[in-house]
C-alpha cells in the first residue's frame, strides 16, 4: 500500500506542534511529528506504553527522570513505561521525528509531574562560564562556589573581570532566583538580579541564566559544573 503524508489524519497540539497518524490502533501507534523551534512539551509519563523517538531532522533535548540528553538527526531515544519525560526542540530548525508507542497511549498519559533529582543539589558545587552576553562581566576565568540548604542558595565568585562577588536567593524545583553584587577589576560596584534553570547534561550540572543589571541592561549566561 502506497500512503502519502497528505492522505494521513493530521492533528495539531499546543500552538506549535502537529502530527500525522501512520498507524493508530489499540496495540500500536506510529506518528510523524513536527515541533517548531523552542517548543517543549510538558513533563508526563505513561502507565503502560513504551516509546521510541527517531529523530528525522533537527536536534532534540529529552528530559528523563530529571536528567537531560541531546539527541541528533538519525538517532533514537527510548522511554520506558512510568518514566517521567518530555521533549524539547533545541535546534535552529523545526524538529521532525517518528514516534512509536506500544501499546497505544490513549488514556495512558499522566500529566503535571514534577521531576526532582537529588543529584542536582548545589551544595559545595563549583561552576565556570561557558558563555555570557557581551554586556556581562563573568567570563571563563570566573569561578562560582555554590552552597544550598533546603530552598536557600548562595555563592561566592571571583576571577577574570571580578575581584569579589556574592549572590543569595532561593530555589524552587529547577529554578533559582537571586540577587548578586560584586566589585569589578576596575573597582566598580555592580549588582543585579538573576533567574537560573538547572539542567543535567552528560552527568554535569548546567545553569542557564537570565540576568539583569540594576540599571535594566539584560543578558544571558551559561555555567557548567567542573
Amino acid at each position: 500500500m502506497h500512503i502519502k503524508l497528505s492522505d494521513l489524519e493530521r492533528y495539531q497540539w499546543a500552538n506549535e506542534g502537529e502530527a500525522w497518524r501512520l498507524c493508530f490502533d489499540h496495540e500500536l501507534s506510529i506518528l510523524k511529528e513536527r515541533m517548531a523551534q523552542g517548543v517543549s512539551e510538558s513533563l508526563h509519563s505513561h502507565k503502560m506504553a513504551k516509546q521510541w523517538f527517531y529523530i528525522v531532522k533537527g536536534k532534540a533535548l529529552f528530559e528523563l527522570n530529571g536528567k537531560f540528553h541531546e539527541v541528533n538527526q538519525d538517532e533514537c531515544f527510548v522511554v520506558e513505561p512510568t518514566q517521567i519525560h518530555r521533549i524539547e526542540n533545541i535546534g535552529n530548525i523545526d524538529l521532525e521525528f517518528i514516534l512509536i508507542s506500544k501499546p497505544n497511549t490513549i488514556d495512558d498519559r499522566i500529566e503535571n509531574l514534577n521531576s526532582i533529582d537529588e543529584s542536582q543539589n548545589l551544595n559545595n558545587k563549583r561552576f565556570r562560564a561557558l558563555s555570557n552576553s557581551e554586556t556581562g562581566q563573568v567570563d571563563d576565568n570566573t569561578i562560582f562556589n555554590y552552597f544550598q540548604r533546603d530552598n536557600l542558595i548562595w555563592a561566592n565568585y571571583s576571577g577574570g573581570q571580578i575581584k569579589c562577588g556574592n549572590l543569595m536567593g532561593t530555589r524552587k524545583g529547577k529554578m533559582l532566583r537571586f540577587n548578586y553584587h560584586h566589585v569589578s577589576d576596575k573597582d566598580e560596584i555592580k549588582s543585579g538580579t538573576c533567574e537560573s534553570e538547572i539542567k543535567t547534561i552528560n552527568n554535569k550540572l548546567h545553569l542557564f541564566e537570565n540576568w539583569a543589571w540594576s540599571n535594566g541592561v539584560k543578558g544571558k549566561s551559561h555555567l557548567i559544573e567542573f
